[in-house]
């Protein structure tokens, strides 16, 4: 907001003329403007109208509407999103990390490389994150499809993902909802016209679905390992 004089100075943000803006988010009270090509970092200067525009990573953007706010253990808050070169990265403000090497490829070990997504229908991809089990969960369409068709789930806490084919309806936006008792649950409007609460595990209709981790074939010093928790509900009657 400027509470004092009219703003007059003009600036430009993207990549070139054929660029167009695509998501804007804040982080660290800055705001990211992200582009086709390029993040750009917008901050107000002192008191005056006026403003510090920035690029801070040029060669890749953020799909509309990918775009979720999640913080990662040991590392905090970053933004996460999938971007047009078909890969999934956090940036921190400064930096971008591509952290879907594990699921792009077809390794003979992933079932649905993401590199497959069709680049045409970018506008119809999404994401959205569930607070209750911190799972980023992104809809893609993958070729030759049209429509979405497959979820990829990434586990912030173990740092695992696990994709599924879906079958119909099939999904276009999903929302986290807030009920009147305060539970949160993950809801999502099928083609069909109905509204659905998705399962939030990494189950899909309570069958299991796979998980994959991403870890280095040689250990250097220390070594490292995967861990994932489980949490088990005994119901008596």
């Amino acid at each position: 907001n400027i509470l004092s004089s009219p703003y007059t100075r003009t600036f430009t943000v993207g990549g070139d003329i054929d660029d167009e803006i695509t998501e804007a988010e804040v982080l660290n009270k800055k705001l990211y403007i992200s582009s086709k090509k390029q993040i750009t970092r917008v901050s107000p200067v002192g008191g005056n109208p006026d403003f510090s525009v920035q690029p801070v990573k040029s060669g890749w953007g953020f799909v509309s509407r990918t775009v979720e706010r999640v913080t990662l253990p040991q590392i905090g808050e970053v933004l996460m999103g999938f971007c047009f070169d078909r890969r999934v990265r956090i940036f921190d403000g400064s930096e971008g990390v591509v952290i879907s090497d594990p699921i792009e490829q077809d390794n003979k070990m992933f079932p649905y490389p993401i590199r497959q997504a069709n680049t045409i229908f970018f506008n119809k991809c999404f994401a959205s994150l569930d607070t209750e089990e911190q799972v980023y969960k992104l809809w893609v369409v993958m070729s030759p499809s049209s429509e979405t068709t497959h979820a990829f789930c990434y586990n912030l806490r173990t740092g695992a993902w696990y994709p599924y084919q879906y079958t119909d309806p099939g999904f276009n936006t999903a929302v986290m909802a807030n009920s009147a008792d305060n539970t949160n649950a993950l809801m999502a409007v099928g083609r069909d016209g109905y509204v659905y609460r998705l399962d939030t595990g990494n189950t899909d209709n309570g069958v299991p679905i796979d998980e994959y981790y991403d870890l280095p074939f040689l250990y250097v010093k220390t070594p490292k390992a995967a861990t994932k928790n489980s949490e088990i509900d005994l119901y008596f009657t």
